[in-house]
């Protein structure tokens, strides 16, 4: 095996090893690396993690970014939902109104005929 797949094998454990911590904070290194195979006695993960460094922070910067854009379209679901919601009182007050309008149309002219029938009736 030549050194290039070592080193890809190597940095593919350790992202592996990162994906557990991140996925799981509670756990540690130590609890998790030897499922992986990956040594963490002394300075061997240093000597693996090294050249993993730029991998790794760039991996947990698109977690955090990527974290950041699905808060952000939760925030802007629920505002619209709100909006929603507040337009829809609107309507539903409006209605009321219109329906309170109509009955009072409705008793009047309910009088206007009463008047009218004893008008005619005398």
């Amino acid at each position: 095996m030549n050194v290039i797949e070592e080193n890809y094998k190597s940095v593919s454990k350790i992202l592996l090893l990162t994906d557990k911590v991140i996925e799981n904070p509670q756990v540690s290194l130590h609890s998790v690396a030897p499922s992986l195979g990956v040594s963490v006695v002394g300075g061997a993960i240093g000597f693996i993690c090294y050249p993993t460094v730029p991998f790794l922070l760039f991996k947990l910067y698109r977690w955090y970014i990527d974290n950041l854009e699905k808060e952000r379209l939760l925030k802007e679901t629920i505002k619209k939902q709100q909006a929603i919601i507040a337009m829809l009182k609107m309507e539903n007050n409006r209605s009321v109104q219109e329906v309170n309008n109509l009955q009072e149309m409705l008793e009047i002219l309910m009088q206007t005929e009463a008047g009218i029938r004893t008008d005619f009736s005398v």
